[in-house]
């Protein structure tokens, strides 16, 4: 059934979707933008809200511009590429500055826009299907993925990279993990490549269960992939057993063991090796600029020490190092601390401590000097309530809070407020172009500064 009537849509949500009503009930409509006359589909539900598909714009907003991706509205990932980018920053810096509004005084600087919508994501994973695509999930199917041959958020090679495993797949007769029935092989597939120095790399997460372990063609006919693509090629073994926490094991079968990319903060650039699993900031060009302003902001001083939260591979440190007495880098990934190693002697810097488990646990045992000031940088569900009590015990006069999730950071911020720190400056950075998605950071201190 179609409904006739035509629809306003009255508002734009947080999550880049446009919203209209329906006898009084709030209807999300995805991929139409505020105020557009739009005709729609019958009402579904997902992810338990009311939604409907717009039929046909009858009333094209005057920021609506044509997309870039051929997947848009399938796909979803970049759910706002029809929006006009200069309308796009302006929506995200304003949706940072009401969610500070509640906060006294403190410098609000302009968003920082993003230099390029393409070929920015350095990283990209794609999902095997039990109903044989590999891609990207599509936005109304319920789990189900869509074979994407096309993507400008990565550098070609990732499209390529894509199709020859698809006819790998298909010549070796390997099958696709189906999560309901917990059977078959292949299960996503990771690229990775770094802007600055071209390096590639390629896993393929397979199923630990033995009844769907790879023979020795298998094997070769998978470094032959590797060698035509010019990668860092690993097989990760997805080990899962019921009533076992899950586990994975990485084989490195060609090419180098690592990635190395290049950063170039405040004029001073270093080498980051980045392993498989290690977090790197999906956005090189804007990572630098995070980076930057996250020094200006904490203006750190010779005789200071500095912890860094959720270190990853240890960027941030390592950056900041040159300034302070010390670093104390806290990560949970081993293989990002491993990483975070090897980048203090690639960069000839010592002064950099890096220990390795849970924020919350070693921030509650200690062993490392009290810091002047902070950085972190937490998941997008924001600090646990023991990690942040942990801070507030740890009384550092300096915090820089960076997020790509500010609605958690807001949150996280009330109880630090409520303690005695001061919100100074907040720095909104479009990470994710043509998306939602928005990075923040925050500076507070103690006291007067």
């Amino acid at each position: 059934m179609v409904m006739s009537e035509t629809f306003i849509i009255q508002s734009f949500t947080d999550e880049g979707l446009g919203l209209t009503l329906r006898n009084e009930k709030p209807f999300l409509v995805p991929f139409t933008l505020l105020q557009e006359e739009v005709t729609l589909s019958s009402p579904f539900k997902k992810d338990g809200k009311r939604f409907s598909e717009a039929l046909e714009i009858v009333k094209p907003s005057p920021f609506r511009v044509s997309p870039f991706c051929p997947h848009f509205t399938e796909c979803g990932g970049c759910r706002t590429q029809h929006l006009d980018y200069q309308e796009e920053l302006r929506w995200k810096e304003e949706r940072i500055r009401k969610l500070f509004a509640p906060f006294d005084a403190f410098e609000f600087f302009p968003i920082l826009p993003a230099p390029s919508f393409t070929a920015w994501r350095n990283k990209m994973e794609f999902t095997f299907s039990p109903y044989g695509e590999l891609g990207l999930h599509r936005y109304f199917g319920k789990g189900r993925v869509f074979n994407t041959v096309h993507c400008s958020l990565g550098p070609p090679w990732f499209e390529e990279a894509a199709e020859l495993i698809r006819t790998f797949q298909k010549e070796q007769n390997l099958s696709s993990f189906d999560s309901r029935k917990g059977e078959g092989s292949l299960r996503n597939l990771t690229l990775r490549h770094a802007y600055h120095t071209g390096d590639r790399m390629l896993f393929l997460t397979v199923s630990g269960n033995s009844r769907f372990a790879w023979n020795a063609k298998n094997i070769e006919a998978f470094k032959k992939v590797g060698e035509a693509l010019n990668v860092s090629l690993f097989l990760v073994l997805h080990q899962a057993i019921k009533g076992h926490p899950t586990e994975y094991f990485e084989m490195h079968l060609g090419g180098k063991d690592s990635i190395t990319e290049h950063l170039t903060v405040k004029e001073k650039e270093l080498k980051f090796l980045i392993s498989p699993k290690a977090f790197f900031q999906p956005n090189h060009r804007q990572a630098e600029k995070i980076y930057e302003t996250t020094l200006d902001f904490l203006d750190l001083k010779p005789d200071e020490v500095l912890l860094d939260l959720f270190a990853g591979t240890g960027t941030i440190g390592l950056f900041a190092s040159p300034y302070v007495k010390k670093v104390v880098s806290i990560e949970l990934s081993p293989e990002a601390c491993l990483d975070a190693k090897q980048n203090c002697a690639l960069n000839g810097i010592d002064n950099i401590q890096i220990l390795q488990g849970d924020v919350e646990d070693i921030l509650k045992k200690g062993g490392f000097p009290k810091p002047d000031a902070l950085v972190v940088d937490p998941p997008r569900a924001g600090l646990t309530p023991k990690a942040l009590e942990a801070i507030l015990q740890l009384k550092p006069q300096k915090i820089a809070y960076i997020s790509c999730n500010p609605n958690t950071q807001v949150q996280n911020l009330l109880p630090l407020v409520e303690q005695g720190w001061k919100i100074r400056a907040v720095q909104p950075v479009d990470q994710f172009p043509r998306s939602p998605h928005v990075e923040n950071i925050t500076l507070l201190t103690r006291g007067t500064p």
